[in-house]
């Protein structure tokens, strides 16, 4: 019983995609995305959860992205790198959003 109602208020609650912020030490762009990307999020309350990772410390992310950051990513995905584009990042969080949406409704049915 208990399990159940954990899954069904899960499914209640609203989508919030994850961004990554791929930064590293000393680098003034990477707080300056930081910045932008908290500003922004105080100006749309609950819109997405933010994690701040430090591409040096796992490989993978140092090659892939080492050259990019700061690096902002959604669902592992390059949003921009180098200076926040709000543009494009509304533009995906709108896109994952209607992906959602649409898996949401195919599950339903």
């Amino acid at each position: 019983m208990t399990e159940q109602a954990s899954t069904d208020s899960a499914s209640t609650e609203p989508w919030r995609p994850r961004l990554t912020l791929l930064s590293r030490e000393d680098c003034p762009l990477c707080e300056e995305m930081l910045l932008e990307l908290q500003l922004a999020a105080a100006a749309r309350p609950g819109r997405w959860e933010l994690e701040v990772l430090d591409v040096d410390t796992q490989q993978h992310l140092r090659s892939r992205y080492g050259h990019k950051v700061p690096a902002l990513l959604l669902g592992g995905e390059l949003v921009c790198h180098g200076r926040l584009d709000l543009g494009e990042l509304d533009r995906e969080l709108a896109r994952q959003q209607a992906l959602k949406g649409h898996q949401t409704l195919a599950r339903g049915s």
